[in-house]
């Protein structure tokens, strides 16, 4: 998080990229194809299986409990021996037919499970076993063991979970599992009854690293080779530019929380209204996708204060450069063109908020403030190239102090101004703790301090001590402010800050004589005040 897009001795990230996608992927593929399939198993199969036989089973059905253990049942193998039906000849030229050759390895449909000592072709085609080969050959083993097959049963037929989904995609209504009397029974084979608490956590595992790793990979910067040889993590890095480097302001982070909670909501959605996700006939593939879109919509809304915390810790390190610099001869350095430019310090325009109130922590403040002798605040903004910024200001302690408050988009806090006119025209200003101004420069033009507090209601003593004592020293007063006048002072007390600082957005700021009603800069003597005429 610490890469500076403008700084090109810095590289980009593109480790995090492929680094994340592998974990994302991963994450992906283990709960889409295994994790959200155990723990929907192990939440619908808790305690032990129900036992029946197979003439209960068609004729009731199952009830409640889809763990079932079928007593006195055989499996009929589905696959077929060749070559006791055929001379090799024969059977050669048939394995030339790739149709033949492919029910040479698929067998002849699902394994039947009928009554032990019964004829296969007597017995009707209700329960079967489910298609895959470790299936089958667990069912042998129980068979070979029990004479019985112990399992999860379902009516919800693989076709029908397939036409199901498709309908779902397409808009038309979802059939779910038949319910008249002619329904099929499929049955998957387990050992045991499955582990409720390690299907649980391998579930929020894999989701876990699904949402961590699409974080992982938005937050690194791909550079050309891995734009090369890594395209599909490039480019799905795109999701988190917004973001990266700690770009976005907080209508970013709330559209990326927005986003986060309408996808999980959809998620879930997605495996319980319509997988029936840990109920009897869930449909795997609504379960699938249900987790993925769940876990996506986590990965975005966490990703808003995982990129507070990044970013606020790795602007509290300096980081250090790996090569030393290279040093230049004299020529050289006074032939370069200055990389700083210079600018003129221009007033941002400051207006009235319209219907937009306080809110908020600058919305305490100002009423602290009031609380404590100020004016009530009107809602104010500062317009700036880079953005709005709301902002309060205030007239108090016998019309001697104005307070400038102002909400800082980019650190997410209030920053708090106290500023008094000596007789002399000297501005004497405090700013809070967490204030982001910092004087590089000794300046004779006014007094600043830095509080030792946030909260303009402690500041103000502080702000009130050296007040006194300079006017003291310097015989002189203290002016009063008219109500007219605050704009005025918190203008002057502006231009004197960008003044001490020196800098602004990496410019040198030259700061010219500037004239606020009866205030100057630089500072002269202070007229009293006369009111405008009416």
């Amino acid at each position: 998080m610490s890469y500076n897009p403008y700084n090109s001795s810095t590289p980009p990230r593109p480790f995090r990229i492929v680094f994340g996608f592998v974990i994302a992927a991963a994450g992906l593929i283990a709960g889409m194809t295994g994790a959200v399939h155990e723990f929907h198993k192990a939440s619908v199969m808790q305690g032990e299986p129900v036992e029946m036989d197979w003439q209960t089973l068609v004729a009731e059905g199952y009830g409640d409990n889809p763990h079932i253990r079928l007593v006195n049942v055989t499996v009929i193998d589905p696959y077929v021996d060749m070559d006791e039906l055929f001379e090799d000849e024969d059977l050669d030229a048939l394995m030339d037919d790739p149709l033949v050759r492919s029910h040479m390895h698929t067998g002849l449909g699902p394994a039947k499970v009928v009554p032990i000592g019964t004829d296969e072709s007597d017995v009707e085609s209700r329960v079967f076993i489910a298609q895959g080969e470790h299936f089958l050959d667990e069912a042998f083993r129980q068979v070979d063991e029990t004479n019985s097959v112990t399992g999860m049963v379902s009516t919800y037929g693989v076709g029908q979970m397939i036409a199901d989904f498709v309908s779902f995609c397409t808009g038309n209504e979802v059939q779910g599992p038949p319910e008249d009397d002619d329904v099929y029974y499929t049955i998957v084979p387990i050992d045991g009854t499955p582990d409720l608490g390690f299907a649980r956590n391998l579930f929020l595992t894999a989701g876990f690293a699904l949402a961590l790793g699409l974080i992982f990979c938005g937050s690194g910067g791909p550079g050309i080779w891995c734009c090369w040889y890594a395209p599909l993590p490039s480019v799905l890095s795109l999701i988190g530019y917004p973001m990266r480097y700690g770009r976005g302001s907080w209508s970013t982070r709330l559209t990326y929380i927005a986003g986060g909670a309408i996808l999980m909501g959809y998620g879930f959605y997605l495996l319980v209204p319509m997988g029936n996700f840990g109920s009897t006939d869930g449909n795997p593939i609504f379960h699938a996708f249900g987790f993925a879109t769940l876990f996506v919509g986590l990965g975005g809304i966490l990703a808003v204060p995982l990129q507070i915390t990044t970013r606020a810790l790795c602007a509290s390190v300096e980081v250090q450069p790996k090569k030393k610099p290279v040093r230049m001869s004299w020529n050289q350095a006074c032939s370069m063109e200055p990389v700083i430019q210079e600018v003129e310090y221009t007033d941002p325009p400051l207006v009235p908020s319209g219907t937009l109130p306080l809110s908020g922590e600058l919305k305490q403040k100002a009423a602290a403030l009031a609380e404590a002798g100020f004016n009530e605040a009107d809602p104010l903004q500062w317009q700036r190239e880079a953005g709005i910024a709301a902002a309060a200001i205030q007239l108090g302690c016998q019309s001697m102090v104005v307070t400038d408050l102002e909400y800082n988009n980019d650190a997410d806090i209030v920053e708090c101004g106290l500023i008094s006119v000596l007789g002399t025209g000297l501005p004497i200003i405090t700013v809070s703790a967490n204030s982001s101004v910092k004087q590089n420069r000794p300046s004779a033009k006014c007094l600043f301090q830095r509080a030792s507090s946030s909260d303009p209601t402690e500041m103000l003593a502080e702000h009130l001590e050296v007040t006194v004592r300079e006017a003291e020293q310097r015989d002189t007063i203290v002016v009063e402010f008219d109500e007219s006048e605050t704009h005025d002072v918190v203008r002057l007390a502006r231009r004197v800050l960008a003044e001490i600082q020196g800098t602004m957005d990496g410019q040198i700021v030259n700061v010219g004589p500037k004239r606020y009603g009866r205030f100057h800069y630089p500072p002269a003597p202070v007229p009293e005040f006369v009111p405008s005429s009416v």
